[in-house]
This record gives C-alpha cells, structure tokens and sequence, in this order.
C-alpha cells in the first residue's frame, strides 16, 4: 500500500515535470498538495515520520486549506512524542474542517478523529504528569481527555478509536 501511494504521488509530480516541458502549464497547487500528502501517508504507514512529516508540511505549504493534511500531520507528531505540534496542527485541522472542501466528504469522521487524537495528546500528557509525581496535573489532563473522547463519539458515534480510549481512560481512573 505505501509503495503504491508513493508511485502515485511521485507520478503526479513526473506529469508535471512532462507537461512544463512540453509547454503546458504545470500541475496546479491543489494536484502537487495532493502528491505530497498522499506520500505523507506512504511514509507515515511505513514508520518513516521524519519523510512524513516533511510530505505533509509540503502539502499544506501548496494548500494552506488542506484540512487532511493538517490532521495527519498531527496524528505524526503525536506518534513522535511532539505534542505541542501535535494540539497545535490538529487544531488547525479542526478550524479548517467547516470550510473543507467537497474532496473531505468524511467531514465528520474527519473532525471525529481529530478531537479524538486531541484527547491522545492529553492522556500522554497526563501520563508524563504521573510519572513526574503530579498527580493533580494528571487529572486535569485525563479529564480534558475523557472530554475530548466523548466529543468524539458526539460527532461521530461510529469512532471505534474513541470508544476505546474512553474505555480506557475510564479503566485507569478507578
């Protein structure tokens, strides 16, 4: 699956190369996002998050309203263990989803995900608390969390992701 995301993306970047060179215009900013992104998600697949990281900085630099992009990039920080950039793209994914375009026609599931992945960034939050001894700083965060999951399920009652950490969260606050 990586290897044929990658082909696909590297395509649309070579028809743009082919097209220059024969005098036709280039591929838009929208097709080359687009390239960028899905190589993004080849990379992310493979555990490749730096490459990943870089592909979807690419994309939201071609289409700063690239929702998705913004989203994934996020979800590769949470699994770096960057969780400022992590709330901070995610949010950004969560401020663009209204205005989305009709390419995001899982606009909830989209958004589902999002405040889930918020409610990641805080339970790893509330785990580093508890492992420095604040315990109090730990339960703000798991609170926030359980909130971010249950916002989730709101959106999107379908979100297996969710369901799970919530039942999580709930497991290891008794």
């Amino acid at each position: 699956m990586g290897k044929s995301l990658k082909r696909n993306a590297i395509s649309i970047l070579l028809l743009g190369v082919f097209l220059t060179s024969v005098g036709l215009s280039p591929p838009s900013r929208a097709i080359r996002a687009e390239a960028y992104y899905r190589e993004g998600l080849a990379y992310e697949a493979e555990g490749r998050l730096e490459l990943a990281e870089q592909r979807f900085k690419a994309a939201v630099r071609f289409d700063p309203e690239r929702a998705d992009a913004y989203l994934a990039l996020g979800a590769a920080y949470i699994k770096m263990e960057r969780l400022s950039l992590a709330e901070r793209n995610t949010l950004r994914a969560i401020g663009l989803l209204p205005r989305a375009s009709v390419r995001d026609s899982g606009y909830r599931g989209a958004l589902s995900m999002a405040y889930n992945n918020l409610g990641v960034i805080e339970a790893k939050r509330s785990t580093k608390a508890l492992m420095k001894g604040d315990k109090t700083t730990a339960a703000v965060h798991w609170k926030q969390a359980r909130s971010y999951y249950l916002t989730a399920l709101d959106v999107d009652k379908d979100n297996l992701h969710a369901h799970q950490n919530l039942q999580q969260s709930l497991s290891l606050s008794h």
